[in-house]
């Protein structure tokens, strides 16, 4: 069961990385930022929370903060 809230968890979290990475206006990038804050949020996982929090607070399309979010991912993955 852990084994499928984690793949559950990564694949979620993949799709609103891309979503971030696809955003072509500062709204969009905010709301899928919002939202992986969220999902992190939901199973803990701190370092996530604060990346998301850094992506809402600096530029749209950052691309340090999406290489860092997408490492954190991999990590979890």
């Amino acid at each position: 069961m852990a084994a499928d809230l984690r793949a559950a968890f990564t694949e979620g979290a993949r799709e609103l990385a891309d979503l971030m990475r696809r955003a072509r206006c500062d709204a969009n990038w905010h709301v899928a930022a919002e939202r992986l804050k969220s999902l992190a949020a939901t199973f803990g996982i701190i370092p996530l929370i604060e990346l998301a929090e850094a992506a809402m607070a600096g530029a749209p399309g950052d691309p340090a903060v999406l290489r860092d979010i997408e490492r954190a991912i991999d990590m979890i993955g």
